[in-house]
């Protein structure tokens, strides 16, 4: 060997870079010619096209709330006497629900009908004796006056009685036994329909007939008294959601929905009842409010719960169907494998929509033909003792240098192995020579 070359074999700057240059370099040409690279392999089998309903939706989230919501109060003065129900109880529509003594009520129905009766008396004695017109006029408007507070004294007894105008639940009850009641204990015999889900409300039923008392209030109304008894809807409830203004349009009034409570593990069908036609914007995103209806007492739905609604924005029946799997697509056109015994064929399909992870072959293929799915997976074969592991990028032996460490071929530098001509080493040591040449076998 040279002398040159022999100096630089003995300076550890030099020999250091250069044997981890020669290892790394070894073990990738031995790596790409013995490992085997990741390669993608699929699993197939053979499905069967079906023919169904195929639909596509819209989620969202909203509030549970009940349809309706009534407002209770006795219009009249009184002592309470009865409170019939409590809080959490299913009353039916019509039920009693509480009673103020009638005592002073029958009375002052008793005054009213003698003031008719005088006022009827008065009119046909003027008219027997052929009294002026003006006096029979005067007689007249004194019995319809008369005849208009016996009607109220008569809704006021009947208003003793507190009844419920809706199938429902018993929310709050604000009424105890021996409770005297002023004049303006509240808004009426009659609820108010306070409708938290957009309830229409409903007037109010007295002791036995529709109570005329029934003085309605709303959400916004001005009254601020304290209902004395609250009944919400038990058989229908309503979600308010908010949609996105891109999806708007694609939904329509009685739409079907799905509504499945948070938490619950049966759903509900609805209908959409309303959709808004005002936009509410918050942090830049505009969102259109929909209002889901659902019906039917079903089991589960408590208001003030969350609920997930599915609306239906499209559906097709009859659709021909295929795991979307099956369908490849390739230049903008959709081609599916149809096999028929031992032949397969490509045949060029039409797709339309695709829900649930299937797709919808509109022309080209039949229910109940068979068409081939690929599932893909990738696999790496082991190489060496790679302790049952594959496609870990390791060296062969968990991590060691082919053949135990060794370079190869028992440790030789290639033959001719030259570096780049003035390549540097660390610590700015230069190689010498021509192109950086070692002599021989680099030995």
């Amino acid at each position: 060997m040279p002398e040159n070359a022999r100096k630089l074999m003995r300076n550890p700057a030099v020999v250091l870079p250069v044997a981890v240059l020669l290892v790394v370099g070894g073990w990738l040409v031995y790596r790409s010619s013995t490992k085997s690279s990741a390669s993608a392999a699929a699993t197939e089998r053979t499905v069967t096209a079906t023919s169904g309903t195929m639909a596509q939706t819209v989620s969202s989230s909203g509030t549970i709330e009940p349809k309706s919501t009534e407002q209770l109060s006795f219009a009249s003065s009184g002592t309470v006497t009865a409170v019939k129900v409590k809080a959490g109880q299913k009353v039916k529509k019509g039920q009693a629900l509480a009673t103020i003594d009638s005592a002073a009520l029958q009375s002052a129905v008793t005054s009213a009908q003698a003031s008719v009766d005088s006022a009827q008396a008065k009119l046909d004695s003027d008219e027997s004796a052929n009294a002026s017109s003006e006096q029979i006029a005067a007689d007249e408007a004194s019995l319809t006056s008369a005849q208009s507070s016996l009607d109220e004294a008569n809704t006021n007894l009947a208003g003793a009685t507190l009844t419920s105008p809706i199938k429902g639940t018993v929310a709050t009850v604000n009424l105890t036994v021996g409770q005297q009641l002023g004049s303006s204990g509240g808004s009426g015999n009659s609820p108010t329909g306070t409708s938290s889900g957009g309830g229409v409300s409903t007037p109010a039923s007295g002791s036995s007939n529709s109570n005329p008392l029934a003085s309605s209030s709303s959400n916004s109304s001005s009254s601020t008294s304290t209902a004395q008894i609250e009944v919400v809807s038990a058989d229908t409830y309503v979600v308010t959601l908010d949609i996105d203004s891109t999806e708007i349009d694609q939904i329509k009034k009685g739409a079907s929905a799905t509504v499945t409570p948070s938490g619950g593990t049966t759903s509900a069908t609805g209908k959409v009842t309303s959709v808004g036609a005002v936009e509410t914007t918050s942090s830049g995103v505009a969102t259109f409010p929909v209002e889901v209806t659902v019906g039917g007492s079903p089991s589960g739905f408590y208001g003030g719960a969350t609920a997930t609604v599915a609306i239906t924005q499209k559906e097709i029946k009859n659709a021909v169907q295929v795991p979307t799997l099956a369908v490849s697509n390739n230049n903008g056109q959709s081609t599916v494998t149809v096999v028929s015994g031992s032949t397969r064929t490509t045949r060029t399909v039409t797709t339309g929509l695709q829900a649930n992870g299937e797709t919808q072959i509109t022309s080209g293929l039949k229910a109940g033909e068979q068409v081939v799915i690929s599932i893909p997976s990738f696999t790496r074969a082991n190489v060496g003792n790679r302790n049952g592991r594959s496609g870990t990028g390791e060296f062969p032996g968990g991590g060691n240098f082919p053949s135990g460490g060794n370079f190869p071929s028992g440790g030789n530098f290639p033959s001719g192995g030259n570096f780049p001509s003035g390549g540097n080493f660390p610590g700015g040591g230069n190689q010498t020579g021509n192109g950086g040449n070692f002599g021989g076998q680099g030995n």
